[in-house]
């Protein structure tokens, strides 16, 4: 009876990975045999494919496994290449996909392929997905268009002016008239940029109770600043909690939100000694934790007013981490000359601002000495810095 069990218990398990498998025919032209594609995940991030196949005859097959919790968008294209075309894969899929790769150039010596003639057979997601995306792809081909007609003017415009300039003030009037073109291309351009993005987020609220929400939300925007925080927080729980909506809470919010817990870190000094954000903290009751880097004008001109903080605070238990994300070390050590920075420095080589999921700097947060964040990106700048620590440290 047990080795009946431990039998029909092993078919479920094997029925379960089957069922997890997926399965993509790719019929191709343009390309020769023997050339490698591969189907990676659309993401900010850069991931491994879930699929790689060789092209034979013309034809390849993809094969392999979903794990995430929903279905995947996935970039179909040339290994080590620039162009994609996309496809949406589940688990149990078997399809069809027919296309033509052209190559359109290259970009520093990588191939960049232009996909056409693409017709999908069998996948009801990937019909959904083009559906979805319509009309927002129809404003971005006509927003290209238009920047194409911007660009091929600005060149133009800005010779004219140069020689308004060349020839003084008698051309003053001309100069103007340039100047007013170039500001009313410019006002043209934010505007259509502007429907674009108005467009795109209206779709997304209408597609925010499902995975779909937060899928085409990384499909629209290349990278997210706090200006998108609004669309991710209304999403559904579900919509928020998918694999795709998880990507985009660790994007918004890199080193979390006030009130949970900052990642934990130990990074080295000059002289090789490991500190941890305990150590750091250690007799502390606030620690600014600032991700900057020589070259990042922002953040230098930050600096004035931590250094005034830190004056006000230090001996009321506030203290600053600076990590720097500089690749060139004599860069950074220049920097602190000149800044004459009074608190504890760090180079990145640790890789602690990938722990933050640092994408932009200044990137700054606002700890307890528990960890415990308090404030974070433009809630742990300027004016909001200084009136948070008055709050905090100002009547102590």
């Amino acid at each position: 009876m047990k080795k009946l069990f431990l039998i029909f218990l092993s078919g479920l398990l094997a029925q379960a990975t089957i069922a997890q498998n997926f399965k993509v025919t790719a019929t191709v032209e343009g390309l020769s045999d023997g050339t490698e594609l591969e189907l990676t995940p659309l993401s900010h991030n850069k991931m491994a494919p879930v699929a790689e196949a060789t092209l034979k005859k013309g034809k390849c097959v993809f094969t392999g496994t979903i794990t995430q919790d929903v279905p995947l968008c996935v970039h179909m294209q040339v290994k080590n290449s620039f162009g994609y075309h996309n496809l949406m894969i589940d688990k149990n899929d078997d399809f069809q996909v027919n296309c033509t790769f052209t190559q359109d150039g290259e970009n520093k010596g990588t191939p960049i392929y232009k996909i056409t003639d693409a017709k999908v057979t069998g996948s009801l997601l990937t019909d959904q997905y083009y559906r979805i995306r319509e009309e927002v792809q129809k404003l971005k081909e006509e927003f290209g268009e238009f920047r194409k007609l911007l660009h091929k003017r600005m060149p133009t415009l800005k010779t004219e002016m140069d020689k308004a300039r060349e020839k003084g003030r008698a051309h003053l009037d001309s100069l103007r008239k340039i100047n007013l073109d170039l500001r009313m291309y410019q006002y043209m351009d934010s505007i259509m940029y502007n429907v674009m993005n108005n467009t795109a987020i209206i779709n997304l609220y209408k597609l925010g109770d499902s995975f779909w929400g937060p899928l085409m939300m990384i499909d629209t925007w290349w990278f997210f600043t706090p200006r998108e925080r609004p669309v991710y927080e209304a999403f559904s729980e579900e919509a928020k909690q998918c694999w795709y909506g998880k990507q985009i809470r660790a994007e918004l919010y890199p080193g979390g939100t006030p009130g949970e817990k900052a990642p934990d870190f130990s990074i080295k000094d000059e002289q090789e000694r490991t500190h941890s954000f305990a150590s750091l903290a250690k007799n502390k009751k606030v620690v600014l934790v600032d991700f900057w880097a020589s070259w990042c004008g922002p953040c230098r001109k930050e600096i004035p007013n931590v250094k005034k903080q830190y004056e006000l605070y230090k001996d009321k238990g506030f203290e600053v981490v600076s990590i720097s994300m500089d690749k060139d070390e004599k860069a950074w050590k220049k920097a602190l000359e000149e800044e004459q920075l009074p608190w504890p420095n760090f180079l990145d080589h640790e890789g602690v601002a990938n722990l933050y999921h640092v994408k932009s700097i200044p990137a700054m947060y606002l700890l307890k000495a528990d960890g415990t964040i308090i404030a974070e990106g433009m809630d742990a700048r300027g004016e909001a810095l200084k009136k948070k620590l008055a709050e905090l440290l100002g009547n102590n």
